[in-house]
């Protein structure tokens, strides 16, 4: 028997394009819900093309193409992160750090 944490996104995903594995998993337990991960970029990119970048990603929704790429990823838009929902994610990072 094996078991593996899945981000749900993925596995629906998955699911809905494929279920051939997903069909041969059971879950067990559904954590939570969390943000999902961030969209990140290179700290030494320049702040103007980040903004620009983020312009881009933030809007995509808006225009045909754009939408539908993210139908075709199952997203309906991307928004601006917020602290809190990764706050139970900190939590676990340092509770993990007190154990030895």
């Amino acid at each position: 028997m094996d078991g593996a944490a899945v981000d749900s996104h993925k596995w629906e995903y998955f699911q809905a394009a494929d279920p051939f594995f997903t069909e041969r998993t059971r879950v067990i337990k559904k954590s939570e819900k969390y943000g999902s991960p961030p969209l990140v970029a290179a700290a030494f990119l320049d702040d103007r093309i980040k903004a620009q970048i983020q312009d881009v990603v933030l809007s995509m929704h808006t225009s045909g193409p754009g939408k539908k790429i993210l139908d075709s990823l199952m997203i309906d838009r991307f928004v601006a992160s917020r602290p809190e929902w990764y706050q139970p994610i900190q939590a676990m990072h340092g509770a993990l750090g007190r154990v030895r």
